[in-house]
């Protein structure tokens, strides 16, 4: 399998991703009244770094030959082109360009964002099922607000060993600032990522 077909279908799906996401905690924001002032205080920052990813991914979708081409430009120009590894970047990056083409066809990019919708719909769902679960006293709406915030973590390229250690950051700094008590919001992080593991690792076997 291609390295650049991978790194294509990664971009694309990561690119559905984002945005499902980012409509999704843009609204929510909006639409919830209650939330603390260190949220809302963020929401311009957050909506911003969410924007500039969407537009760079488009960018990378739509005019990826010419970011490719600026990238050669430069490296002729620094006279580092025929480093072994600047070669190999270019041409995976240009396989990735080429491979990204799909996602100009209005039918796949429909396709692609309704599945991403209905994925993280599901996610969603299951984890504000498994957050009451554990007992943990919060709306529905405060639940997706601090899930999304693990989950913008989780799609960003900053993940350790089994995202342990970020998960449980994100998760425990959002909850907190939700009005969730520190024990509570460590215990309930931990908790929800071993079981999204074990889920992940009895579908792999299956799989």
């Amino acid at each position: 399998f291609p390295v650049g077909e991978g790194i294509a279908t990664l971009t694309i799906a990561r690119f559905c991703d984002i945005i499902i996401i980012s409509c999704l905690f843009l609204s929510l924001v909006v639409v919830i009244k209650d939330l603390p002032a260190m949220i809302s205080n963020t929401f311009s920052a957050v909506a911003a770094l969410l924007a500039l990813i969407i537009i760079f991914l488009a960018l990378l979708a739509y005019k990826g030959q010419r970011i490719v081409s600026l990238a050669s430009w430069t490296a002729v120009k620094l006279k580092i082109e025929n480093l072994r590894l600047i070669r190999f970047l270019l041409r995976k990056a240009s396989e990735t360009v080429d491979a990204l083409v799909i996602i100009q066809s209005k039918r796949v990019l429909f396709l692609c964002l309704l599945l991403s919708a209905c994925i993280w719909t599901f996610v969603y769902l299951s984890g504000y099922v498994i957050i009451n679960q554990m007992g943990m006293s919060i709306s529905f709406g405060q639940a997706l607000i601090g899930m999304t915030f693990v989950l913008i973590i989780g799609i960003l390229p900053i993940w350790s060993l089994a995202g342990f250690g970020a998960v449980e950051g994100a998760w425990a700094a959002a909850f907190m600032l939700l009005g969730i008590s520190k024990e509570v919001a460590i215990s309930t992080g931990f908790g929800y990522h071993i079981l999204i593991l074990v889920y992940s690792i009895i579908l792999g076997i299956l799989g």
